[in-house]
Order: C-alpha cells, then sequence, then structure tokens
C-alpha cells in the first residue's frame, strides 16, 4: 500500500468522475486531474475602496 508521498506532485483527485471500485471490491479507481487555486472573489467593500 503506497502513501499520499507518492501521488503525483501538483494534481489532486478529480470531481469529474466518480470514484467505483473494481469488480473484486478490492480496489477503488479514481480519476486525477491538474491542481487548480480557485480564484476568490473580494468582498464589495473592498473592491470599492480600490476604485477610489
Amino acid at each position: 500500500m503506497k502513501d499520499s508521498l507518492s501521488f503525483p506532485k501538483g494534481m489532486t483527485i478529480s470531481a469529474n468522475r466518480r470514484p467505483y471500485y473494481t469488480e473484486a471490491l478490492d480496489r477503488i479507481l479514481f480519476g486525477i486531474a491538474p491542481l487548480e487555486l480557485a480564484k476568490r472573489k473580494r468582498p464589495k467593500a473592498i473592491q470599492q475602496r480600490k476604485h477610489r
């Protein structure tokens, strides 16, 4: 059994594919995808101060 240290750097478990068990039910398979940082939205009050 491998630990998370061997998981590819810069990758994450994909939200686009549902995990599933193998037919023998001894493993779970899932997709991986490149890790992308989510863009944060600033509160309107901060945006208004910035444009003054």
